[in-house]
C-alpha cells in the first residue's frame, strides 16, 4: 500500500482505505493437526480438527501458559528453550505426503534465537518435515523426498520481539514456499515428489539439547495436508481516484493463487448494500509476481460518495472480498473548477491499516472551529490532531502512531473523530499494525 492515485487537475480527490473483509478461509478442512492453545491450564494441548491428535507437555508444566495479548484466542505458550516441547504421538493423519502447510504464530527476542530453532518437526531418526527459524532469524521449511532433505529459507527477520505468523507450504505445482505475516517471503522453489513418512512423533518445539531449541512464545501451530488458502494476501494495494468521466479504481496483487478474476462492487452508503457493477476482470491464475489492474466506473454522479469492494473468485468457486475504499465525487463548474468542497466530510486515514503512521483526510465546506482526535475503543483520547479554526477546503492531519506523551501507541483498533462547530461529526476506524 504505497502510493495514492491522484490527478493534479482535479479540484478535490478523496482516497481512503476503510477496515473491511480481507481474505477469509476456513482452517479446519483436511486432516493433520491444529492446536489453538486456548486451554489456559493443564498440560495437554487439544487438537481441534477432530482427529484426536492431542499433544502432551514434555519438560514443561502449566506455568508455561501466558495470557497477555495473544495473537489469536485467549492464551499462548512460552517455551524456555531447555528441552521443553509438546509431543504428538504418531498417527497416519500426520503423514503429509504430496501437499502440506506448516504454520504458527511466534514471538521471540533477538538474544533468544542465536541458532536454528525448531517450531514444528516430524521425525524419527531423520527429519520428514520441519518448520524452523534460522540463526539469522529467517523462516525455513524442510521436507525429505527420496532420502534427500530439501529446504527453502525466507528473507524477512521474524525475531524482533513482536508476533509474526510464519508458514511453509509444499505442493506439486509450486514446490516449496515460505510465508511471513501471510505474505509470500520465499519461493516458489520447484520440487515434486512424495514426502517420506515414518513412525516418529510430531513435536512443537525441540526434544533435546542435540536439537535446535526455540526460546520464545508460540500460538496456534497447525499441520495441514492441504494448502492453507488464507495464506496469500493477494492484494498489495486498492485505490480510487476521481478522473475525467468517472472514478478510476486501481489495484495491485503481490501474488495470486488459482485466481479466476475480480468483480467490482459498489455501494452508495457505508451501510448500504453492494452490487456488482463490472463484468469479470480476468486474473493471472497462479503467479508470484505483481500484477496491476484498473477499472473505471463511469456511472457516478457529482457531490456523491461511493464505496467500492473487490470480489475475487478462484477457479474452485471460493470467494474473497477486499475493501472497501471510498471516494467523494465533487461538483465541478462547467467554466471553472471549484476548489472548495460543497460539503464537510471525514474521509479516513491513508494508509489504513498502517505502521507506524497515517494521514487523516477531511474537508470543510466553510471555515469553522474543528476538533480532530484519535481515541481508543474505550473512548479515551490518545492524541489530539487538530484543535482550532480551520479554513474551508481539503485538509490532511498526520498521526505518527504516538500518544499525547510521545509514547508509541500499541497495535490495535482506534477511532478517529471529527467534530465541527456547525454540528457535523463523524468517525472512522484506524488500524495500527504490529
Amino acid at each position: 500500500m504505497n502510493g495514492k492515485i491522484a490527478l493534479a487537475c482535479m479540484p478535490l480527490i478523496f482516497v481512503a482505505f476503510l477496515p473491511g473483509l480481507g481474505p477469509t478461509s476456513g482452517n479446519c478442512q483436511g486432516v493433520g493437526g491444529s492446536w489453538r492453545f486456548n486451554e489456559g491450564s493443564g498440560t495437554v494441548a487439544y487438537d481441534d480438527l477432530g482427529v484426536a491428535n492431542n499433544g502432551t507437555f514434555q519438560n514443561m508444566d502449566a506455568s508455561a501458559w501466558r495470557f497477555d495479548s495473544p495473537p489469536e484466542g485467549s492464551a499462548y505458550l512460552h517455551f524456555d528453550g531447555t528441552n521443553d516441547y509438546i509431543n504428538v504421538a504418531d498417527q497416519a493423519e500426520l503423514d503429509l505426503t504430496t501437499e502440506l502447510t506448516l504454520e504458527a504464530y511466534i514471538r521471540a527476542n533477538n538474544a533468544d534465537v542465536t541458532s536454528q530453532a525448531v517450531i514444528i518437526v516430524k521425525s524419527a531418526s531423520t527429519v520428514r518435515y520441519r518448520l524452523a527459524v534460522t540463526g539469522t532469524h529467517k523462516v525455513k521449511l524442510s521436507v525429505r523426498i527420496s532420502n534427500t532433505l530439501y529446504s527453502l529459507e525466507g528473507k524477512t527477520d521474524v525475531i524482533d520481539g513482536t508476533w509474526h505468523h510464519i508458514a511453509g507450504t509444499f505442493d506439486q505445482t509450486n514446490g516449496l514456499r515460505v510465508w511471513v505475516d501471510r505474505r509470500l517471503d520465499g519461493g516458489p522453489e520447484p520440487l515434486s515428489g512424495t514426502v517420506e513418512t515414518d513412525n516418529g512423533a510430531l513435536r512443537i518445539g525441540a526434544q533435546s539439547a542435540s536439537e535446535d531449541q526455540f526460546r520464545g512464545d508460540i500460538d496456534h501451530p497447525q499441520v495441514l495436508n492441504y494448502f492453507d488458502s488464507s495464506l496469500p494476501v493477494t492484494l498489495a494495494s486498492f485505490q480510487a481516484a476521481v478522473v475525467a468521466g468517472g472514478v478510476q479504481l486501481n489495484w495491485v496483487t503481490e501474488s495470486e493463487v488459482n485466481n479466476r478474476g475480480f468483480y467490482v462492487l459498489r455501494s452508495e452508503g457505508e451501510a448500504a448494500p453492494y452490487r456488482i457493477i463490472s463484468s469479470l476482470i480476468p486474473g493471472a491464475g497462479s503467479s508470484v509476481v505483481p500484477h496491476s489492474y484498473q477499472y473505471v466506473d463511469r456511472t457516478v454522479a457529482p457531490e456523491q460518495s461511493y464505496w467500492y469492494k473487490l470480489r475475487q473468485e478462484d477457479f474452485g468457486g471460493q470467494v474473497e472480498l477486499f475493501g472497501p475504499v471510498v471516494v467523494y465525487v465533487p461538483a465541478v463548474s462547467d467554466r471553472q473548477p471549484s476548489t472548495v468542497p460543497t460539503r464537510t466530510a471525514l474521509v479516513g486515514g491513508y494508509p489504513n491499516p498502517f505502521n507506524p503512521g497515517t494521514a487523516v483526510q477531511f474537508a470543510l465546506a466553510a471555515e469553522q472551529e474543528v476538533e480532530l482526535g484519535v481515541f481508543d475503543l474505550r473512548g479515551r483520547l490518545v492524541r489530539a490532531l487538530v484543535q482550532g479554526v480551520a479554513r474551508a477546503g481539503e485538509h490532511e492531519a498526520r498521526w505518527d502512531g504516538r500518544d499525547e506523551g510521545g509514547a508509541e501507541a500499541p497495535a490495535g483498533v482506534y477511532v478517529c473523530r471529527l467534530r465541527c462547530a456547525d454540528g457535523f461529526h463523524a468517525s472512522v476506524k484506524l488500524i495500527k499494525l504490529r
